[in-house]
């Protein structure tokens, strides 16, 4: 786990009023600014500059906002949390299955014939593979499996919110 991911899992706390999380808002940039440093970690100085980076931050949608509602707030951490993730995909997919966020383009075609994205779906989880259907049929092929819904690529794990289609 990155510092960066640290500083924005302490501001959803802070936002969400859990104790001794700080302030949603210190914890944010600083999520953002640790961002930076971990994405030029090991990068020549003459690649990149650091003059814009308070501007990022302070400006546009980023732009933290103590009058925004609850929602608002969350979408701004998850998505600059989502940004700092990279490359690190599967940890990301978690992020926006448990909140919905950021904000993502539906699919435009899907091979599962589980997922509709005229319906603007996303793949929920990944079936098991072939092997595990093969070598473990009992478990990987259960009736109870993910609470009765069985296993396909639109089934949501027992921590999806539902928060996205």
């Amino acid at each position: 786990m990155l510092y960066s991911e640290v500083c924005f899992l302490k501001a959803e706390a802070a936002l969400r009023g859990w104790g001794n999380a700080g302030d949603a808002k210190t914890n944010y940039i600083e999520g953002i600014q640790a961002s930076f440093a971990e994405a030029r970690l090991n990068v020549d100085e003459s690649y990149y500059t650091t003059e814009d980076d308070e501007t990022y931050y302070t400006t546009g949608s980023v732009a933290w906002n103590e009058g925004d509602d609850f929602e608002t707030k969350l979408k701004k951490i998850i998505t600059q949390k989502w940004i700092s993730m990279f490359p690190n995909g599967n940890e990301a997919w978690a992020e926006f299955r448990r909140t919905g966020y950021p904000e993502l383009r539906p699919i435009a075609q899907s091979d599962e014939p589980s997922i509709n994205p005229a319906n603007g779906e996303f793949i929920k989880k990944l079936r098991y593979s072939e092997i595990e259907r093969r070598e473990n049929t009992a478990n990987a092929t259960a009736s109870s499996l993910n609470q009765g819904q069985g296993d396909g690529a639109n089934v949501r794990v027992w921590w999806d919110t539902g928060r996205y289609k």
